[in-house]
């Protein structure tokens, strides 16, 4: 029963008035949201391994401490050794 009362609600909704209309500017749509949903999935992957790359390559560098002037200011150089 459930079956029958979604293909009559498909029906009477004519589901995609883009796909088969004889409107230029309605093709046009149909045909444009088909090149972003064909490439929004891999545009997303893409990022998401960008991401992943950026992410290892700053685990792979040491941190950089701040060092504070005042400290850097109060180190004297060592004696060199002979």
């Amino acid at each position: 029963m459930g079956a029958v009362a979604v293909g009559s609600v498909a029906d009477l909704a004519r589901a995609c008035p883009s796909c088969a209309s004889p409107l230029e500017e309605n093709r046009q749509a149909f045909v444009d949201t088909t090149i972003l949903l064909t490439f929004l999935p891999l545009i997303m992957i893409g990022g998401f391994i960008w991401w992943l790359r950026r992410k290892a390559q700053q685990l792979e560098q040491p941190p950089e401490i701040a060092v504070p002037e005042t400290l850097l200011r109060d180190i004297r150089p060592l004696p060199k050794e002979r």
